[in-house]
């Protein structure tokens, strides 16, 4: 896949949704037709088909360059609870996904063509403060890039970019991907 189609795919995808659709319309539609919560299982099994649509992007959590902020904007469609994806895919592999039940690993070698992408997991506790270029995806809590005054985050990523992630009494899906596309350039 070649980076010029991609980046006008990007294009499109900002024109479309920030241009042509309200934002407020986009916002109504979301929050009634958004997918509903998946499980770890299956929200692992939907990043790891994304990884190989995707194969042949720079994708970093640490940069949050387009194709990484689409990556993760694709992820809504099967969102977990919640989850911090850190990405490092440029020559090296580095793909790991937090969630509340533990870490899981994504392994690159030689036989990915053909069988695809290998992950392990281990059991591990979760704290409320996440540190590392994490990214949070979540279909349950607002996650957006600031603190908010008299609300106390859930959970804390501290990394180049902080995140703070809040309970919410309504679906934050829409807000999460608004938050999300307002980082492309």
């Amino acid at each position: 896949m070649g980076s010029g189609l991609g980046s006008e795919r990007l294009k499109a995808l900002k024109v479309s949704l920030g241009d042509m659709v309200p934002e407020a319309l986009a916002s109504e539609l979301l929050s009634r037709y958004s997918p509903s919560v998946v499980s770890d299982v299956a929200f692992i099994s939907h990043l790891t088909w994304l990884l190989m649509v995707f194969d042949g992007y720079r994708l970093s959590t640490s940069l949050l360059n387009p194709e990484t902020v689409s990556f993760i904007v694709l992820l809504y469609a099967r969102p977990p609870e919640v989850a911090f994806i850190y990405l490092d895919i440029d020559g090296s592999y580095k793909v790991n996904v937090l969630t509340p039940k533990g870490r899981y690993r994504f392994i690159r070698d030689g036989l990915t063509p053909v069988l695809g992408l290998r992950h392990t997991f281990t059991p591990e506790a979760l704290g409320s403060t996440v540190p590392g270029d994490y990214v949070p995806v979540s279909g349950k809590y607002l996650v957006i890039g600031e603190l908010l005054s008299d609300h106390k985050p859930r959970f804390r990523v501290v990394g180049r970019r902080s995140w703070y992630v809040y309970e919410v009494g309504s679906n934050p899906v829409p807000v999460n991907i608004s938050f999300l596309l307002s980082l492309l350039p």
